[in-house]
């Protein structure tokens, strides 16, 4: 009987690395590496990663416009050295003029139920022992930056959110917030 993957939220760090070690066995292992970060990094919904187009990234100037839906707000942000040399290559090597960064062996902009596809193959492939799908990476997003101890106000802005309760999430996502709560505590 196979064994059920744990359900979880968010992934921690290491996991996602997992993810990319993945995409090196992938056919399209380049554009799979360039969704999975741009997934993780900027924090997309899977539609935002869908509508993204090459005229909202900025390598000369090192950045991106993230195009928020669901009423969220649009956000610039840094894009690394790493995602510049990745993107300027996946950009010398795309074989359609399409608009949109991501597209299918046709040529068509990705679909949700395609970008699904390949985030559901990779998990298979990394043998992480959690159920991941495409928003996870979101929420890890978030996650790994209030572990970091970013305040709600910066991580709202960077994820897109239009209401701070509705970052609030990863306050109680954070494993580690009462780590040591209890130390010095006459009752332990």
């Amino acid at each position: 009987m196979m064994k059920k993957p744990k359900l979880r939220k968010y992934l921690y760090e290491e996991e996602i690395v997992s993810l990319l070690q993945a995409v090196k066995t992938t056919r399209h292992s380049l554009r799979n590496t360039a969704l999975l970060l741009l997934l993780y990094i900027h924090a997309y919904r899977t539609t935002e990663i869908c509508n993204l187009k090459w005229d909202d990234i900025d390598l000369k100037r090192n950045k991106i416009v993230v195009k928020r839906t669901k009423g969220g707000v649009d956000f610039t942000h840094d894009i690394s050295i790493t995602e510049k040399i990745l993107l300027e290559k996946f950009y010398r090597e795309k074989k359609f003029d399409s608009p949109f960064v991501f597209v299918t062996d046709k040529g068509y902009s990705f679909t949700r139920q395609g970008i699904y596809s390949i985030v559901t193959r990779l998990n298979k492939i990394s043998g992480i022992d959690v159920w991941v799908h495409t928003h996870m990476l979101r929420h890890s997003k978030g996650f790994n930056l209030r572990r970091m101890g970013k305040n709600l106000e910066d991580i709202r802005d960077y994820m897109g959110h239009k209401h701070i309760a509705t970052t609030e999430i990863y306050t109680r996502m954070v494993d580690n917030a009462f780590t040591n709560i209890n130390e010095g505590s006459i009752f332990i």
